[in-house]
């Protein structure tokens, strides 16, 4: 019984840290640009781009913007 109570007491730290302000999240002040460059990039929309541009001003959480950023085009 004892172990199961540690993995449980364990499983919810590591959960409550996770989704916590101070979590995984704020270890990067300035998030890393990862999308191949402008001028290498093989197909660009301005249509993509405008949006991303819109959800970015419209998103409180600047990581979710920089996720959507990232993983939107493709």
């Amino acid at each position: 019984m004892q172990r199961r109570k540690f993995l449980q007491s364990s499983s919810f730290a590591a959960s409550s840290l996770l989704l916590s302000h101070s979590g995984v999240g704020s270890y990067f002040k300035e998030f890393p640009e990862v999308r191949v460059a402008r001028a290498d990039r093989k197909f660009s929309s301005p249509a993509i781009e405008a949006i991303i541009t819109e959800i970015k001003k419209n998103v409180r959480n600047p990581e979710i913007g920089w996720l959507f950023e990232n993983c939107f085009p493709n």
